[in-house]
């Protein structure tokens, strides 16, 4: 109450009153005359200074009023001025307000329109952007900001040439100005690059807009990204294009199979027009050579995945069936309904024969047309499922040419071609049609025979085959012959697989190849083993060549009859640490024919060379013979070799060295081993001929190979003073070499009696056992030194037996045997009349007549006649007691034929040379 009644005091409302009520107080003292009227005029100041109050007052009202207004003018529309009841200043103060409202009210208006329109603008997923006259930018929505990279403030205030660069800026002041200038609205095509420098399509829309005024504004604008329309368009044109143009015919059918559309690639091939495809179906044009079923399991995979692809038969408008690879895709529309198919047929004909080629190049040998290795393991299970139902034998053979490469080397590579064809042509037409042969590589065949009843068929058929492959082959002009090796392994007896059967078959050839060739062999399990132990052998002898534990005993020649060392023959041995010193036979048979053949006759050769070379420095000038393996000698390259071995020693006589080569060796390509001896005899090297009789040589051959020396072997030496076969084969050497004179040498000396009936032959140089044995080099020259001859061939290499001598003796040896042989019946060993005694015959007939003539004169001679009936005598008589089975006689017999035999070699022996000799002599005559 007390804040209203001062506010009223002070309000301009009392002034008024309270002036007029002073006055009317003043004049009313005065005219009473009062005596202290004075007093009122003291009341004037105090109505001065409340006036003062109530104008300082209200000059402070009105400068808030005037403060609080101008807030209101620069925008503080909240603001709000203060108001007093009944008073002029608060009714304008209440105006005001009420004004301020208003605004505050029209801008919340304005700002939310404002803001609406904002809020659309940036909704919009096209750039938007507007700019002034002068082609400023005002402002834009964050999809122009994005493209352009930049914040929308940032932006706002550039101009064109700012944002996109001076070329695309001045395509749109073009555009720009015809607007300015009363165009219509302007849609163009342009390129921009975004904020990645991406090139984009877009499509320019443009207009002006204006001011509240109604005057033109400015510009507004936005652009369409068309960039991905355009790759549509194109990949369409691209699809069109492809369509047109491809080679892969295109069939689009709908969503029942119908054809709609054609290119002309499928016209081609199928050679329809296009409208004769139009509505025909799918399956009516590929159904050349298929069941309903088959196109219902590609609708059902169609159904399930939406794609199919295989190989179908269709038919050409002409009715001739060809093969496509055919391609079908479903295409559904947006919600997944199948409104089309896509059918891509590719023209496989040319595939197809090249298929058809191709396979035959992949089941047959090109050269030959026989099956190769793939058909033939197929055809290998169909026989050996055959052979399990029949119950008969499968014979799977392994063949190899013997003797090919040497073929392939000397006439060349289309030789060897045609002998390969026609060796396949001999094999074709020898076999049965149940029956395969196989060509699995070079001069390798396989044979699958079949329904064989037992081994006698398999062996037969075996022996055929290799008698049609020996016999000879007319080629450009020649004439050549070669054999073959096979291995077989037996199936059921061999119930392994394909491939395993087939290795065991060339295991067992490996077999016959060791085995000297041309023949076959049953697969065996120790065959095998040893063959497996013979890969580990290779290993560990090229160990024992790098290591040194190879080396070279040399065993000496002599000539018997002056007692010289006439040369040495190199030996190889083996320093085994474990073994011991292990001899040829031991591990040679390993090394034959394989990759350490060559080194290792390399290393004999030049081991020989310098032990000469060695030797001669310490005046001991002796050559060394040395063995070359067939596999060796036979290199193309042997005599170049050889040349360079001969030239790390240039001092040492080339002369000295000599090759023995095996006659087999020489004979197993004739005119090649010629033609090398002769290079290598052009270098100085000599020839012995190893093993001689053990071949199959003739006189042609001994006659044209230039062999300087002949070696007579040993197995022939061993039994010649027991076997008559033996010692005519020696005799008859010893004669083939005076004829062709060739050095003889014999080996397998073993006894003092094979060195002295050699000299009564007329074989004067010899080795062996009964000389020396093979030894060291340190070793073999202490025993040069000391080498003083045999002292029991003293007086036999002054006799030399006449043919009438070797004849009688030849004789008394097959006499022995005979009555060897009885006296064997006699004691159980043999079976009673299988005995002959046809020497008994042939030594009287021999008595009778040339025996008279040469030796009738001996006072012997009587008592051999008289010898050689006694023993005829108790001859027949033993053999009437076997047959009678009277074992008492047959045991009074026994002994006096073997007195009567040892009498009859003296008495032999006496007629002989050297007999009549002093008894010192004759003991060395004792064979």
């Amino acid at each position: 109450m007390i804040r209203t009644l001062s506010e009223y005091l002070l309000s301009w409302r009392l002034t008024p009153v309270l002036l007029s009520c002073q006055l009317a107080l003043l004049l009313w003292w005065q005219w009473l005359g009062w005596p202290h009227a004075h007093g009122a005029w003291l009341m004037l100041p105090l109505s001065a200074l409340w006036l003062g109050l109530l104008y300082r007052r209200q000059c402070w009202r009105l400068q808030q009023l005037a403060r609080r207004a101008g807030a209101q003018a620069e925008g503080a529309l909240l603001e709000r001025l203060p108001e007093a009841p009944g008073d002029a200043t608060s009714a304008l103060a209440s105006a005001c307000n009420r004004l301020a409202a208003q605004l505050q009210r029209a801008r919340q208006g304005e700002n939310h329109g404002r803001h609406f329109a904002d809020m659309l603008l940036q909704a919009m997923p096209m750039p938007v952007f507007y700019k002034d006259l002068q082609g400023r930018y005002l402002g834009c929505n964050e999809a122009f900001a994005r493209v352009i990279g930049q914040s929308r403030h940032a932006i706002r205030g550039k101009s064109a040439e700012e944002l996109w660069g001076r070329r695309l800026a001045q395509v749109h002041q073009q555009h720009d100005e015809a607007l300015l200038q009363g165009a219509a609205r302007q849609d163009y095509h342009g390129q921009l690059r975004d904020q990645y420098g991406a090139c984009r399509q877009v499509i320019f829309s443009k207009n002006v807009f204006y001011g509240e005024d109604g005057k033109l504004a400015g510009i507004i604008g936005a652009w369409n990204d068309v960039s991905e329309l355009r790759q549509a368009e194109s990949r369409l044109r691209l699809l069109a294009g492809v369509f047109k143009h491809s080679h892969e015919g295109i069939a689009i059918t709908d969503a029942r199979g119908r054809i709609l559309d054609a290119n002309r690639a499928l016209c081609q091939i199928s050679g329809y027009q296009r409208e004769a495809l139009q509505e025909v179906r799918l399956q009516d044009f590929c159904s050349a050579r298929h069941e309903p079923a088959f196109y219902d399991a590609i609708l059902q995979q169609l159904q399930a995945d939406g794609h199919w692809q295989g190989e179908v038969w269709a038919r050409r408008h002409d009715g001739e069936p060809y093969p496509v690879l055919l391609s079908i895709s479903s295409v559904p529309d947006a919600d997944g309904t199948l409104r089309n198919y896509i059918a891509i047929f590719t023209d496989i004909r040319v595939l197809k024969e090249q298929e058809q080629r191709l396979d035959q190049l992949a089941q047959h040998d090109a050269l030959t047309q026989l099956p190769n290795r793939a058909q033939l393991a197929a055809r290998m299970q169909q026989s050996m499922a055959r052979a399990q139902g029949n119950g008969l034998l499968l014979a799977v053979c392994f063949m190899d040419l013997d003797g090919f490469k040497r073929v392939n080397d000397r006439h060349g590579q289309q030789l060897g071609d045609q002998l390969l064809i026609q060796v396949a042509g001999r094999l074709r037409d020898a076999l049965r049609g149940s029956d395969t042969v196989a060509r699995l590589g070079g001069d390798e065949f396989a044979l699958v025979l079949t329904d064989l009843p037992d081994l006698e068929a398999c062996h037969s058929s075996l022996q055929r085959l290799l008698d049609i492959i020996a016999q000879p082959y007319e080629l450009s002009g020649m004439q050549l012959q070669i054999s073959a090796s096979i291995g077989v392994a037996l199936y059921p007896q061999d119930e392994h697989d394909p491939d395993t059967l087939l290795r065991h078959a060339d295991q067992a050839m490996y077999q016959v190849k060791e085995q000297g060739r041309n023949g076959y062999r049953l697969f065996d399990a120790e065959h095998d083993k040893r063959r497996r132990s013979r890969k580990e052998s290779l290993v560990r002898l090229r160990q024992a060549l790098e290591q040194g534990e190879l080396r070279l005993y040399y065993q000496p020649k002599v000539n018997m009859r002056n007692g010289k060392v006439v040369g040495a023959e190199a030996l190889l041995r083996w320093h085994h640490p474990q073994h011991g010193v292990l001899a040829p036979g031991a591990f040679l048979a390993d090394i034959e024919d394989s990759e350490l053949d060559i080194p290792l006759g390399e290393w004999v050769i030049r081991t020989a060379l310098a032990q000469m070379q060695e030797w001669r420095a310490r005046g001991l000038l002796l050559g060394i013979s040395v063995n070359i393996s067939a596999f060796h000698l036979q290199q193309p390259d042997f005599a170049r070799r050889m040349a360079v071995l001969l030239q790390e020693y240039p001092q040492l006589p080339r002369d000295m060295l000599e090759i023995e080569v095996l006659e087999s060796t020489a004979l197993s390509d004739l005119e090649r081993v010629i033609a090398l001896m002769r290079d290598c005899q052009a270098l100085g090297v000599r020839f012995a001929l190893d093993d001689f009789g053990t071949g199959y040589s003739s006189l042609l051959y001994l006659k044209r190979l230039p062999a300087d020396k002949l070696k007579i072997d040993q197995s022939f030496i061993r039994n010649m003073h027991e076997d008559t076969d033996d010692l005519a084969i020696v005799q008859g050497i010893i004669g083939l070499s005076g004829a062709f004179n060739r050095h003889l040498v014999a080996e397998g000396v073993e006894t003092d009696e094979h060195g002295k009936l050699l000299l009564y032959l007329g074989c004067e140089v010899a080795q062996g056992y009964g000389i020396a044995r093979p030894m060291p080099a340190d070793h073999f020259f202490d025993w040069v030194r000391r080498w003083q001859g045999n002292p029991h061939w003293e007086f036999a290499a002054r006799q030399r037996w006449t043919q009438q001598d070797i004849a009688l003796f030849r004789l008394e040896l097959a006499y022995r045997a005979t009555l060897g042989r009885l006296l064997e019946l006699a004691a159980g060993d043999g079976k009673p009349g299988d005995w002959d005694a046809a020497s008994y015959a042939e030594f009287a007939g021999w008595y009778l007549e040339e025996g008279q003539r040469g030796y009738g004169h001996h006072p012997r001679y009587r008592e051999l006649g008289e010898l050689l009936q006694a023993i005829g005598s108790h001859s027949f008589q033993l053999w009437q007691a076997m047959q009678q089975h009277d074992q008492q006689a047959v045991a009074a017999e026994v002994p006096e034929l073997l007195r009567l035999r040892e009498t009859l070699t003296e008495a032999v022996r006496s007629l002989l040379p050297g007999h009549s000799m002093a008894d010192e002599r004759n003991a060395f005559f004792d064979l």
